[in-house]
């Protein structure tokens, strides 16, 4: 058996220690040098997570602004909600004044042409000079005295042809304003040449006005005027009718017909407020 030398065997040992040691090194080297790695992706995940955190942030910021600014426009829209309301409920308001303004005033025009109201209706010269002679007789007897002052009775067809004036009346009051155009165009069907037929034909204007239905105003006011001279109704018609030209924007004629109605009623309301809209023109410069 051959014999193993010292220096065989020093090469052995060198040889092993070499294959032993070497990827030892190798492995410290790599347990060194592994938690630097490490530490570097978990940087990386951790500016990862960092950024979409960020983003989340910035989105829920911009949705929150979003939000905010949509609560801000409702708010708005509900303020001119109710600022419409308001302004709605102010014009109801002055459309009913309005109304009752002119229930009053045909009321006591009514009460005036029909004699109701007041007893006795002493509208002329004649009535006081018969009533005078009357009361210089003094044998005459207490039923002439009363016809000679109290005015005739009405028929049952006029009594009829004044309800059927006041229903339609009353529905413009109520601001029906349609209804009572049918009502009063079959009212003047019916009596055409009736007590109330002036009277009709101007509120029929008026319905007609309220609706902006200008051109069919015009044309009942006309009627009032040219062929109903003598009615209480003209002045009114006159007035109204040029408010109606001015709306259509046919400013020459409407200047022309208010400055005809200022100048034939001066020291009237009618007088002022025909005025107001010639003034109203002079500084828009129509």
């Amino acid at each position: 058996m051959k014999k193993v030398t010292q220096t065989e065997l020093g090469c052995l040992s060198g040889s092993l220690c070499k294959a032993v040691i070497v990827p030892m090194i190798g492995l410290a080297l790599l347990a060194v040098s592994s938690p630097s790695v490490l530490a570097q992706d978990l940087s990386a995940q951790g500016l990862n997570q960092r950024i979409v955190r960020l983003e989340r942030v910035l989105d829920n910021s911009v949705l929150i602004d979003m939000v905010q600014r949509m609560d801000a426009l409702q708010a708005e829209v509900r303020q001119l909600r109710g600022e419409l309301e308001q302004k709605t409920n102010s014009l109801e308001s002055m459309r009913e004044r309005q109304r009752k303004l002119y229930l009053d005033t045909d009321g006591r025009l009514q009460s005036l042409e029909s004699g109701e109201g007041g007893g006795s209706s002493l509208d002329s010269l004649d009535d006081l000079e018969s009533l005078d002679d009357l009361s210089l007789e003094t044998d005459a007897p207490v039923e002439q005295v009363i016809a000679a002052v109290s005015p005739p009775q009405p028929t049952n067809n006029e009594r009829q042809e004044k309800l059927d004036y006041q229903n339609a009346y009353d529905l413009l009051i109520l601001g029906r304003n349609r209804e009572a155009i049918v009502e009063f165009d079959g009212f003047l069907g019916q009596y055409p040449n009736g007590t109330y037929s002036d009277n009709a034909h101007y509120w029929l204007g008026e319905a007609n006005y309220v609706e902006r239905q200008f051109d069919e105003a015009i044309d009942r006011f006309n009627v009032v005027i040219f062929q109903f001279p003598g009615s209480r109704k003209v002045p009114d018609a006159r007035l109204r009718k040029g408010f109606a030209l001015f709306e259509l924007q046919r400013y020459t004629e409407a200047r022309q017909e208010l400055t005809g109605v200022e100048a034939e009623y001066r020291g009237r309301s009618i007088a002022a407020l025909a005025r107001r809209r010639i003034e109203q023109m002079d500084n828009a410069g129509l």
